[in-house]
């Protein structure tokens, strides 16, 4: 494939709503980074003052849970956003192919919302969290990365395939009405949704049909997919996915205690179960060697007869 300017463009990562994004090396620094083409460029102006400083303030704080940002590349009148590259798995692959256990869902809510816990309480907000931008790293843990990418985002879209992507987006967003770090509980909790069912929250073949359901269509949690999950564990998406974000989490330190609190939670009942089977009754033990001893009887008196 070509080159950008020093960067090696090794392989195509994926395609999303707001651009592709591929896998290159940085050949000055000689690290693998991730480079994400924006169909749109990013507004001039003030908006790109604001956005390179909110990119500067979240790579500074050194949140092992939010992916790094690098630089903004302007080539031939095309834009390129230069971040980390994480390797392992989205969490759209890992939930779509249900190979995420509850315990698991509920580690990688707490790696995000220790995100939002440091974006958040740095005057920051995500605003475009989707499974595509939601990575497991190889030794397990969460890691949200393309933070500050909602620009534009109630646009027109000519192309239906990209329209799915809008599911995640909170009623508010759609709704062009301003926004904060509440929009991201919202759209953490279509995640969580899809994490647990394994499908996304809303189905839809056109951006109207979808935009119409976000905006009116409600939820039901007691679907067949949701039937293992504990009922706290409903109760918090049912909290995260309230239409006025005034009902969703007064912040995100509330929702990591929550999730945390639920985490050593889930544990501790594990654990009892599997000291509850570990223990049985001395009595289960006796009524065995009683029956063992009946058969050997048996086995006796059998070949006493037949010899």
């Amino acid at each position: 494939m070509k080159n950008l300017l020093h960067y090696q463009i090794l392989k195509t990562l994926g395609r999303g709503k707001h651009g592709e994004t591929f896998m290159a090396i940085d050949t000055g620094l000689q690290r693998p980074v991730a480079i994400k083409h924006l169909h749109t460029p990013l507004p001039g102006g003030k908006f790109r003052e604001r956005f390179q400083d909110d990119m500067q303030r979240i790579t500074a704080l050194n949140q092992p849970t939010i992916a790094a940002f690098y630089s903004i590349e302007d080539i031939e009148g095309e834009q390129y956003l230069i971040r980390e590259y994480i390797e392992g798995h989205t969490v759209a692959e890992l939930a779509r192919s249900r190979r995420l256990t509850f315990d698991r869902v509920l580690r990688l809510l707490i790696d995000a919302a220790r995100a939002l816990q440091s974006l958040h309480g740095h005057d920051s907000a995500h605003l475009n969290i989707t499974p595509t931008n939601f990575f497991v790293t190889r030794d397990g843990s969460g890691r949200l990365a393309d933070a500050g990418l909602a620009y534009g985002v109630t646009r027109r879209i000519d192309d239906d395939s990209k329209a799915r992507d809008l599911v995640y987006l909170a009623p508010e967003q759609i709704m062009g009405i301003d926004v904060d770090g509440q929009t991201d509980f919202y759209s953490l909790g279509v995640v969580m949704y899809e994490m647990l069912t394994g499908r996304p929250m809303y189905e839809a073949n056109s951006r109207e049909q979808l935009t119409r359901s976000i905006r009116h269509e409600s939820i039901s949690l007691e679907a067949d997919e949701l039937s293992a999950v504990p009922g706290e564990a409903r109760l918090v998406l049912e909290r995260m996915l309230a239409r006025d974000p005034a009902d969703r989490f007064a912040s995100a330190s509330e929702l990591l205690i929550t999730l945390n609190e639920m985490a050593s939670f889930h544990v501790s009942e594990m654990r009892a179960e599997l000291t509850s089977t570990s223990r049985r009754d001395p009595r289960w033990y006796i009524l065995l060697t009683v029956l063992a001893a009946l058969l050997m009887i048996l086995w006796l008196v059998v070949t006493t007869v037949y010899r």
